[in-house]
């Protein structure tokens, strides 16, 4: 605070009593606040187009949502390699949910299998009953890398079990189909024959 008797030396070289400086600092502080009024108004304006961009673009695709749980169960009278404990079985996910799985998985090499689905999983299979089963949790993207999210929307599940080791489908391996939709709970498949 300025007393009356206190002179505030202007780079002019005036000096300005506490009278004056009230003056003289009202216009200054009008100049700020007009400043933080357009910069208030410049960070509402960003984020409105912010915003109206995002919700574009989430009209525009849909949302995504955890990756799914995929069970298959094989059971043995459906196709014999249903009957094998500890073979790997493999289940892709595709958006197109026209893809004929046996024709498409049997044109894939070992190397072109993980880069051939939207998502992968796989998982030994296990004996349960009359039942080869493999809970799938975790999903590979095509470089790779572990996924979590998918898009919700309906994918082609193809899934296969690979009784000699050898990433591929082989005649006489079992194979399976059917439709997973993301973040509706857990998936069966449960459709099998030989390939």
């Amino acid at each position: 605070m300025v007393s009356a008797f206190t002179k505030i030396f202007l780079p002019t070289g005036r000096t300005l009593s506490q009278c004056e400086f009230r003056a003289y600092e009202r216009p200054c502080a009008s100049r700020i606040l007009v400043l933080l009024q357009t910069i208030w108004a410049t960070l509402l304006l960003s984020l409105a187009l912010l915003a109206s961009g995002c919700l574009e673009t989430a009209r525009n695709q849909d949302p995504a949502v955890f990756s799914p749980t995929v069970t298959l169960e094989c059971a043995s009278a459906q196709a014999s390699d249903c009957s094998v404990a500890g073979s790997t079985m493999y289940v892709g996910l595709l958006e197109s949910l026209a893809m004929e799985c046996e024709n498409y998985l049997a044109s894939l090499s070992a190397q072109q299998l993980p880069q051939a689905f939207d998502a992968l999983g796989q998982g030994s299979g296990v004996i349960l009953g009359v039942y080869l089963t493999a809970t799938i949790t975790q999903w590979k993207d095509t470089s790779g890398s572990v996924i979590d999210v998918l898009l919700s929307k309906r994918y082609k599940a193809c899934a296969f079990v690979d009784a000699n080791g050898n990433s591929k489908l082989d005649r006489g391996e079992a194979v399976g189909d059917g439709e997973v939709l993301p973040g509706s709970g857990s998936a069966k498949i449960v459709d099998w024959y030989n390939y």
